[in-house]
């Protein structure tokens, strides 16, 4: 699935400067999404900004750099902090409008999850004499999004959207006991697959 992720990275750019036409130019955006994350998180926030190019006069491309940040409900890391950092690129099919403009579109993304152990839970595993270690690896991801903007001037523009992110990782769990320095590991698939509702506004260059 990496190597994947890899390929689409390298060749995108590639083909994106191998068009011919730019129809509309270059816009820079910025947006705030709720994100609900199936059963293994409770709602969090997630910020973007992202490069958005017209490459034929009814197809747009978008890089963007994401934050995601929310609470996780798994077991008893129920008030951890869970952050996903992730790099992402997709491709707009644009409907002609007269004013709201609509959009669909689908795109790839390289995810970095990351938990971070409350105070409150890493005091009760030092009551129990262990210490407690939990990691997300990094993978790549699959969404469909779609949406619509709404031109403000002749420079900016307000948007609304929705995205379904697919998102599969491994859970790797690791408990040290504090007397014996012996560890116990245990590494299972959970699912981040990921529901946004985003507001945004875009600025034309």
């Amino acid at each position: 699935m990496k190597s994947i992720g890899i390929i689409f990275f390298l060749v995108l750019p590639v083909v994106f400067f191998a068009t011919p036409t730019f129809a509309g130019g270059s816009r820079l955006g910025g947006e705030i999404s709720l994100g609900t994350m199936n059963d293994n998180m409770n709602d969090g926030l997630a910020r973007q900004g992202y490069l958005e190019f017209d490459a034929h006069r009814d197809f747009a491309l978008r890089y963007g750099i994401s934050y995601f940040t929310g609470n996780s409900t798994i077991d008893i890391l129920s008030d951890d902090k869970v952050t996903m950092f992730g790099i992402e690129a997709a491709a707009l099919y644009k409907i002609e409008a007269k004013k709201a403009k609509p959009y669909i579109g689908a795109g790839i993304g390289y995810y970095m999850p990351k938990y971070e152990l409350s105070d409150d839970v890493e005091a009760s595993l030092a009551m129990l004499g262990v210490s407690g270690e939990d990691d997300l690896d990094s993978g790549v991801g699959f969404f469909l999004m779609g949406g619509v903007t709404v031109p403000l001037s002749k420079t900016a523009s307000l948007g609304a959207s929705v995205k379904y992110l697919i998102l599969d990782d491994d859970d790797n769990a690791k408990v040290t006991g504090l007397a014996t320095s012996q560890n116990f590991t245990n590494t299972e698939e959970i699912e981040l697959s990921t529901l946004f509702f985003s507001v945004s506004l875009q600025i034309k260059f």
